[in-house]
C-alpha cells in the first residue's frame, strides 16, 4: 500500500488495532522498531518517521503514549518524514545495485539538477 506524503513529509494512516506495531523511541517521537507482519509495516511507517499527532491531537514525547492507547479505535495518526533522508536512502539503494547510476545521480545534483 502506498501512501500520500505532501510536500512538508506528513502525511496520514488508520490505525485500527492498539497492535500497530511502533515502537517509539524514549524521550522522542521518533519510530525505531516496526514489528514484521503488523499494520504499521504493510502501512508504509518506517523507522525515523516521527509521530506528530494522535486522533487529531498533536503529541509530545511524553503523552504520545497514553493518546495513543486511549484514542478511540479507528483512529488516524499523522507521522512526519524526512524528505531529504529518503531521497539519500534512495540514492543508497542505487549506489547497491549500480555505482554507474548513483554517479548519474550525484552528477545531475551536483548541477542542479540540469
Amino acid at each position: 500500500m502506498s501512501i500520500e506524503i505532501d510536500s512538508d513529509g506528513i502525511y496520514s494512516v488508520i490505525v485500527q488495532t492498539r497492535n500497530f506495531g511502533i515502537c517509539v523511541e524514549h524521550g522522542t517521537l521518533a519510530i525505531e522498531h516496526i514489528a514484521p507482519g503488523t499494520s504499521a509495516k504493510a502501512l508504509g511507517v518506517q523507522i525515523n518517521d516521527e509521530l506528530v499527532s494522535v486522533a487529531g491531537e498533536n503529541v509530545t514525547a511524553k503523552n504520545w503514549s497514553r493518546k495513543f492507547h486511549s484514542a478511540q479505535l479507528p483512529f488516524r495518526i499523522e507521522l512526519w518524514r524526512d524528505l531529504e533522508e529518503e531521497d539519500t536512502a534512495i540514492i543508497r539503494e542505487i549506489e547497491k545495485y549500480s555505482p554507474r547510476l548513483a554517479s548519474a545521480a550525484e552528477n545531475e545534483e551536483s548541477a542542479g539538477g540540469k
